[in-house]
């Protein structure tokens, strides 16, 4: 008789896997809903940003073509630094424009989170 020692094989059990892969599970569906809510924040603070910028490119618009709104936000791309073309909202969407030239008042509004503009998450100036 010979005396051996049972050779202790290296590596992980199906059962220690499986538990590896539960546990990324869990992790994974308690951090996805946060990322998802903070790029909803990202997307609306980055369309306010815009409409601000825009509400700025207004007034040194105004300032030059003697207090007279533009008729189409087109007409701003001269005010609006580095831009090449019109900046959209924070989901890829244009920005709807109204301006009242009889008493210089205007809007600037995003569909928001929704896309649909008129609805309780347009943001506006």
């Amino acid at each position: 008789m010979t005396n051996q020692t049972p050779r202790r094989r290296s590596g992980f059990t199906l059962i220690e896997i499986m538990l590896v892969v539960v546990i990324i599970g869990i992790l994974a569906a308690v951090a996805v809903p946060k990322l998802g809510h903070n790029l909803g924040k990202a997307q609306i603070n980055a369309t306010r940003g815009t409409i601000s910028a825009m509400d700025t490119a207004i007034d040194s618009y105004m300032l030059d073509h003697s207090a007279k709104l533009p008729p189409s936000l087109q007409d701003l791309l001269p005010y609006l630094k580095n831009a090449k073309s019109l900046p959209k909202d924070g989901w890829g969407k244009d920005f709807t424009y109204t301006p009242n030239q009889t008493d210089g008042s205007y809007s600037i509004v995003s569909g928001g989170p929704d896309e649909v503009m008129g609805s309780a998450d347009d943001i506006t100036n």
